[in-house]
């Protein structure tokens, strides 16, 4: 956000959010200030608890300890300044800002940033004229581009991409350069604020802070104002709709619709002052042939899912700390990043024509307008907006399905991963990625691709998926020699190695990541009834 709107947003959403406390209340014979502000202190010092020491915690807790004592012998009036008092030191914390001088430098150095990330040249070719050509020959950027970039220019884009890596920000934002989209403004998770440099760029580039610790409903709304205001005053949107990064590496099947429902509550607020704005939902997916954290985000799932049925290995020489470390490990290969955006949508889900209009399924103009009434006129109303927000969710789930890139990683993972189900038929998954060693012969292995392979093709000629460029012009075996080197020249020979006629891996769980970009296509059945045949 820029400099001059910084300042008043945030007291708009200050002013904002204050009213929404006072508004449930009324709603709510049982919801009190005094309730709000105890819960919220409670859930703060709950937090602070076991946080290390550092000096912004140390802040943080004189901050509450100081509430906490105005608190208990405040009278009615006071309890509500200790409110808007908690409120603007949610609202200070976030706000981010927006600098044209970092953006037009980082548009500058970001190319040879990914470019000593993704591709196989020496250091010092980093900074050659065929910097920017290298790199974007590494990244795809497919779908409706020029649509969107119409749309942009007759209302406010709200983005919705997946979310799988540290990464994700860095590669949506150069891909809105490079198809000339306008910058978006975009909340970050607050760990990644902790390295100065990168603070000072991610905060002028348009980043809000959101720290995913703070469980309490009132910063939850403060973080949604801030994004409604955000909207308000004209910025493009990004939004993570499935909040974290994906541990699991599955496609999201489930989304969070508090900030989602941003542009719908902005719409309705607009359209109360005779206002009428445009909000355009953009769906997304990143795609990568290699994830940055792909290890520890795989161990975070296991840990949480399997408890203690899965045994981790105690080496964490695969662990990723940053993007340097990603940089280095990835030296020689060149990994590829597929970015594919989807049809854009309204507020409500319904797709949208090339005139910015929304259409219903029959591509006939709908007026949205109407959806929002009460008693004829634009208002708010608590479940029926839940519902269209809810709506919109599914709609950006389908999209997300449908335009997921299968890569050579993903698919020569799948059929290894499948082949050792069946092969070592353990009672759970937890238990097979906990085994030291798994091996199949070669011949099964590139039988077993082909044969995914040619079901991947058919769900792709449906509409279903997406592959990328080796699997849908390589023949089997290359696409097996393809992956294995990917594989190995960043997570290491132990992922997959050939002995004589075989494949053996030491690596199931980084294996068992990559393989779960596949499992909501429903191969199972299939592939299992054929695997019988071959084993």
């Amino acid at each position: 956000m820029k400099k001059e709107d910084r300042s008043k947003a945030i007291e708009l959403v200050i002013e904002q959010t204050l009213n929404d406390q006072k508004a449930y209340c009324k709603r709510n014979d049982e919801l009190t200030i005094d309730n709000i502000i105890h819960d919220t202190i409670y859930l703060e010092k709950k937090r602070l608890k076991s946080k290390k020491r550092t000096k912004n915690v140390r802040i943080d807790i004189a901050f509450w300890q100081r509430i906490e004592k105005r608190f208990h012998s405040a009278g009615p009036l006071e309890k509500e300044e200790i409110l808007r008092e908690i409120i603007a030191n949610y609202a200070n914390e976030i706000a981010g800002g927006y600098s044209p001088k970092v953006y037009s430098f980082a548009k500058r150095v970001v190319p040879y940033l990914l470019k000593a990330i993704l591709v196989n040249e020496p250091f010092w070719k980093l900074f050659s004229k065929k910097g920017k050509e290298k790199v974007n020959e590494n990244i795809s950027i497919i779908g409706p581009v020029d649509k969107i970039l119409r749309l942009s220019k007759m209302g406010t884009l709200i983005v919705t991409p997946t979310h799988q890596s540290n990464f994700d920000s860095i590669v949506i934002g150069y891909a809105t350069y490079l198809t000339g989209l306008p910058p978006l403004v975009y909340g970050a998770g607050l760990n990644l604020f902790t390295n100065p440099v990168l603070s000072f760029m991610m905060t002028n580039l348009g980043a809000y802070k959101v720290d995913r610790e703070k469980k309490n409903d009132l910063y939850k709304d403060v973080l949604k104002n801030y994004a409604s205001v955000s909207l308000e005053y004209g910025y493009h949107n990004l939004f993570y709709p499935g909040g974290t990064r994906s541990r699991s590496g599955k496609i999201e099947e489930q989304l969070k619709l508090g900030l989602l429902g941003s542009g719908l509550s902005t719409y309705i607020k607009e359209a109360r002052q005779g206002v009428k704005k445009n909000f355009y939902v953009v769906p997304c997916t990143i795609n990568y042939e290699l994830c940055l954290e792909a290890r520890d985000l795989i161990e975070e799932y296991l840990i949480e899912e399997g408890s203690r049925q899965v045994i981790l290995p105690n080496d964490s020489s695969n662990k990723i700390g940053n993007i340097l470390a990603f940089a280095k490990k990835t030296v020689n290969v060149d990994s590829r990043i597929t970015v594919c955006f989807g049809e854009p949508l309204d507020i409500f889900g319904n797709e949208v024509n090339d005139e910015g209009q929304s259409i219903d399924s029959h591509s006939r103009p709908i007026d949205i307008h109407k959806y929002i009434l009460v008693d004829g006129v634009p208002d708010f109303s608590f479940q029926r907006d839940r519902v269209y927000t809810s709506i919109l969710g599914s709609k950006i789930l389908k999209s997300f399905s449908k335009n997921n890139v299968i890569m050579d990683t993903h698919l020569v993972s799948y059929a290894l991963f499948k082949i050792f189900q069946k092969k070592y038929p353990f009672s759970n998954v937890f238990k097979l990625v906990s085994s030291y060693e798994a091996e199949c012969k070669k011949e099964l292995l590139y039988e077993t691709v082909g044969f995914i392979k040619d079901i991947l093709f058919k769900k792709r000629d449906n509409d279903e998926l997406k592959l990328g460029r080796i699997i849908s012009t390589k023949p089997v075996d290359e696409i097996v020699a393809y992956a294995k080197r990917q594989l190995t020249s960043y997570h290491g020979e132990s992922i997959l190695q050939e002995q004589n006629n075989s494949f053996i891996s030491n690596d199931l769980i980084t294996l068992y990541y990559y393989q779960n970009k596949l499992t909501s296509y429903g191969l199972e059945t299939d592939l299992n009834l054929w695997l019988q045949t071959k084993l």
